[in-house]
């Protein structure tokens, strides 16, 4: 009887555990299934707004940043370019140009096999002024790649591995779209697609357009070289005096050295003359 009542206890103990064993494996299915669709969701975003871009490149916001990237359950790669409209101007550093080559590499990714992969985004300072406090950003240009492991909680500062940052390993500047693209490679494993530069020489109407202008050009020079105005010494003199007082007024210096006619300080307005100390 002892025997029995031991194997019915037995029993129901095993059922018991069977049923918490099969309750566990629920929550965790569960579970699961919720961070797929909340990635699935995260992605279907991404891929929307990268649609509606112009150049593949998304413009992040604080709240993006703690929806895209520092929260958990991402199966994407991120590409952050930092940048800061009130340096735009800044001859030396060349943002403009820079963030074209973002883009460039950002659609060589679009046309990739890797396309739903991987996303390129813009940082700016002057609409995420919390995040760029939070990386602890110095100086710019500041190029990184953020992995689908890095988290970070709302409001703690971050801190970015030296690896993930595509300045220090590219040496030509501005940064190439080829070298941004080696640099995400490197760090996310997903290839690229080619980077298609835009050029006037593959518009379909460049040929018309080169013909018409071999045909005009050499009409007005032939009109202008038998023009008598040309014939006239004093417009020749005051040429001469006209360049010579630019190369000597500092016109020329300022090509040279590459600095703006004007510059947007940190309010946002523009600046034509450049405050400077002495002593």
């Amino acid at each position: 009887m002892r025997s029995g009542c031991y194997q019915a206890q037995f029993g129901l103990q095993a059922f018991r555990g069977g049923t918490m064993r099969g309750q566990t494996r629920v929550i965790l299915l569960c579970t699961m299934l919720y961070c797929c669709v909340a990635a699935s969701d995260k992605l279907g975003k991404l891929l929307q707004r990268q649609l509606q871009s112009k150049d593949a490149v998304i413009v992040f916001s604080n709240k993006d940043f703690e929806e895209f990237a520092a929260s958990k359950g991402r199966n994407y790669h991120l590409m952050f370019f930092l940048n800061a409209n009130y340096m735009s101007s800044n001859a030396q550093m060349n943002l403009p140009k820079l963030r074209q080559e973002f883009a460039l590499a950002a659609q060589a990714y679009r046309l990739g096999p890797n396309a739903r992969e991987i996303f390129f985004a813009e940082l700016v300072y002057e609409k995420s002024k919390d995040v760029f406090q939070r990386l602890n950003v110095k100086q710019l240009p500041f190029v990184f790649h953020w992995g689908p492991d890095a988290v970070v909680r709302e409001g703690r500062s971050i801190k970015l591995s030296k690896s993930s940052e595509c300045g220090p390993r590219i040496k030509t500047y501005p940064w190439p779209a080829e070298d941004i693209i080696s640099c995400a490679t490197a760090e996310s494993g997903l290839k690229a697609g080619n980077v298609d530069r835009p050029s006037l020489m593959k518009h379909p109407l460049f040929p018309l357009g080169l013909l018409l202008f071999i045909i005009i050009g050499g009409y007005v020079a032939w009109k202008v070289y038998n023009s008598p105005i040309v014939r006239i010494t004093g417009l020749w003199a005051l040429g001469a005096l006209a360049v010579y007082w630019f190369a000597t007024s500092g016109g020329m210096y300022n090509i040279i050295r590459g600095i703006p006619l004007y510059y947007r300080g940190q309010n946002g307005k523009v600046v034509f003359w450049m405050e400077g100390r002495q002593g």
